[in-house]
């Protein structure tokens, strides 16, 4: 994914020449944002303009230093990678509610092993103490 982020980043700005710098970054339920150091750039704080950026960016937020803008790029790439954070968790959610079914519909089954098993727990701990303690059967 970096990679691609890159790649994408130096196709932008070989776009647009007029940006000294930028970084392509990803953030969760916002999506893929191109990431301009304000300070390289005229930026207009009281309402968070900036008159030298492309006309298709369009401002997002600013944090710190940087300012976060959409473009049709990263509008392509929230459309063809999309969220992958969300979709991962979204595949997980799926597979341990199947998981879950799967495992009620043996329920019974299982009570009646895990019973067993307890029973013949017990039973072994017992003969182990016995042997331990040289325990015999009385005559």
């Amino acid at each position: 994914l970096d990679e691609t982020l890159s790649e994408v980043g130096r196709q932008v700005l070989a776009k647009h020449q007029d940006l000294v710098s930028l970084k392509v970054v990803f953030l969760p339920q916002v999506g893929f944002l191109v990431s301009i150091d304000k300070r390289q750039h005229a930026h207009d704080e009281t309402n968070n303009t900036f008159p030298n950026i492309p006309e298709d960016f369009e401002f997002v937020f600013v944090q710190d230093n940087d300012a976060f803008f959409k473009s049709d790029e990263m509008n392509q790439l929230d459309e063809e990678i999309g969220d992958l954070d969300a979709f991962i968790k979204d595949t997980e959610a799926l597979i341990v509610s199947d998981l879950e079914e799967e495992i009620l519909e043996c329920e019974s089954e299982l009570r009646s092993t895990f019973s067993a098993l307890a029973d013949l727990d017990c039973i072994l701990s017992l003969a182990g103490c016995a042997a331990d303690l040289n325990c015999v059967k009385p005559e």
